[in-house]
């Protein structure tokens, strides 16, 4: 403001004449309505408000399904996987793994941990991402609730197996589309031999699908844990046919360029998953009134007694399992890759995929976990 007023004197004092003066006004003009250079170099240099301060690492997002649980998430409250890889990390449970994707697809999450073959669907649909750990397989979390009448509920078999398919052909069936209870339905419908079309598959969300149930306005609904427990107070659970050992598989997984660019962090997140579910599998079962099993059933909107369940269940393979071509190493050998391409196959058969196939070596990353058991010898 200083050096604009002198500019301003300077110009009003070499004033001689009338056509100076008019000069001098139209100069004094136009320097009152330029903006100070000074402030105006400040707020080109002022930081986005959302920007860490120099020299802080951004926090990491990680989405999570609520049923995923297992001894690694006992850590999440107590600050055990920031201490452990350096970095803070928020935590995102979510309804269905199909959120998840969304959530990873449109940037607000770093790393998703979802089923196998909702990861296999977002990847043939051209979205980069690498899968770098696999925490297990439980068939047991997501299921087909088939609705029975409140009166005869008391006195119908808690599971029913569909011996005829047929019973459902015609049935309005309920499931969040791309999630993992979808795969399952679908995966079923193709080993029964019966149509999609014979049926009316709606696509509705987790309280979308709470709310129709209780009005009576669908027949049956694909979900999972802690919906699938609420509608089995007036359902029967249906035994659902699947593949033996990876149904139900839930696996970590990121953009190709988060994985590329945080190698260290990772290996050292699944070195921590690992450990953390090695020390509660070989401890005493946890009780609900457990302080760990209350923050899990806080976070996740489970109740205590299923996320017990949950932990039972939920035990991924060892770093050195994962590491071999039965899961995660041995390139395009690897199993998992197999895997990624019979579920694959199964969305094609719906009508939710199309497209050629695709080289889905690149998928895999096995990099972190070769790291993390280097960090063990």
């Amino acid at each position: 403001m200083l050096c604009r007023m002198t500019a301003l004197i300077c110009v009003i004092e070499t004033a001689r004449d009338g056509v100076q003066a008019a000069v001098a006004a139209v100069a004094l003009f136009a320097l009152a309505l330029m903006p100070e250079a000074p402030a105006f170099a400040q707020q080109q240099q002022r930081p986005p408000e959302n920007a860490p301060a120099a020299g802080v690492l951004r926090s990491i997002n990680v989405g999570f399904v609520r049923h995923a649980v297992g001894g690694w998430t006992a850590k999440i409250a107590n600050g055990g996987f920031d201490t452990s890889t350096g970095r803070t990390i928020r935590w995102y449970p979510h309804d269905t793994d199909s959120s998840v994707v969304a959530a990873l697809s449109s940037g607000r999450l770093d790393i998703g941990l979802m089923g196998s073959p909702v990861a296999a669907s977002a990847i043939a649909r051209g979205l980069d991402l690498r899968i770098f750990f696999v925490l297990g397989a439980s068939a047991e979390s997501d299921g087909l609730v088939i609705g029975v009448d409140a009166h005869a509920a008391a006195t119908t078999a808690a599971t029913v197996k569909i011996g005829e398919p047929k019973s459902l052909q015609g049935k309005v069936i309920a499931v969040s589309f791309g999630s993992s209870p979808h795969f399952r339905l679908l995966e079923s419908l193709k080993r029964w031999g019966t149509s999609v079309a014979s049926m009316r598959i709606v696509n509705l969300q987790s309280t979308q699908i709470a709310e129709a149930w209780k009005r009576g306005e669908i027949d049956a609904a694909a979900v999972s844990e802690p919906l699938l427990g609420q509608l089995l107070l007036r359902g029967r659970l249906a035994v659902l046919p699947g593949s033996v050992d990876k149904t139900g598989l839930m696996v970590f997984a990121a953009a190709g360029d988060f994985v590329a660019q945080h190698l260290v962090f990772l290996s050292r997140f699944v070195d921590f998953v690992a450990r953390a579910d090695q020390g509660s599998a070989g401890s005493e079962p946890l009780a609900g009134d457990n302080p760990d099993i209350k923050s899990i059933a806080f976070m996740t909107g489970l109740s205590p007694e299923a996320v017990v369940a949950a932990m039972a269940r939920n035990h991924p393979p060892s770093l050195e399992e994962q590491a071999t071509t039965s899961w995660l190493g041995g390139g395009s050998e690897s199993a998992m890759i197999a895997h990624l391409k019979s579920a694959i196959d199964v969305w094609r058969w719906a009508g939710r995929l199309t497209g050629s196939d695709l080289d889905l070596a690149t998928a895999i990353a096995a990099e972190p976990v070769q790291m993390a058991l280097g960090y063990r010898k």
